[in-house]
């Protein structure tokens, strides 16, 4: 049940930000007064949430973005020698960022809690999936490498893995980027417009 659950969610991934966004666009109750530390913590949050994400992409490349490829090996370095969902919370930190850009603090708490029950359904079912391809690779991988808690040390398996060129990175990207921008853009629109 889990696992229809997670595959319902993965394949509806997206809308997990639209309630969100429309409670930042369309909300004004009790917004934090402090502007400066509102959009510094906002900035910081969305800086540290893409770089993990670039870095996320750099390794797993297009097939994990685009679904293009069957998944012919599994991605077990770079950021995901520490953990095994590193894509979920650089999304759950640009959020976050997003969040703090509207001067919302009250819905971050919510917005976490949602972002990691939703992505627990959707590990759930990205995990059956693994143990399934992989079978004593991706178990062995998941005794080592935790989901959501950090490894203080980098998991070292057996070979070599080639990163993606950033200019395919950036090209993988390109369409969150855009509408990170756009998101903040209308955010500062509704500020300008509200006063």
């Amino acid at each position: 049940m889990n696992v229809k659950i997670g595959l319902f969610f993965f394949r509806h991934r997206h809308l997990l930000y639209i309630p969100f966004v429309l409670v930042a666009f369309l909300v004004n109750w009790k917004k934090t007064d402090n502007l400066i530390v509102a959009w510094s913590v906002g900035l910081g949050l969305l800086i540290i949430g893409a770089a993990l994400r670039l870095w996320a992409i750099r390794w797993c490349g297009k097939r994990t973005v685009y679904k293009r490829e069957s998944g012919k090996w599994l991605t077990m370095k770079g950021p995901y020698s520490y953990i095994r969902n590193p894509l979920y919370h650089s999304n759950i930190l640009i959020g976050c960022g997003l969040i703090m850009f509207s001067r919302l603090v009250w819905l971050i708490p919510i917005f976490v809690v949602v972002g990691y029950i939703f992505y627990h359904f959707i590990v759930l079912f990205e995990e059956s999936r693994l143990t399934l391809q992989f079978g004593s690779v991706y178990r062995e991988f998941i005794e080592k490498v935790p989901r959501w808690i950090p490894r203080l040390t980098p998991y070292k398996p057996e070979g070599k893995v080639k990163t993606n060129p950033w200019f395919e990175v950036y090209v993988a990207e390109r369409l969150r980027l855009l509408a990170v921008l756009l998101v903040l853009l209308l955010i500062n629109l509704k500020e300008y417009f509200s006063r």
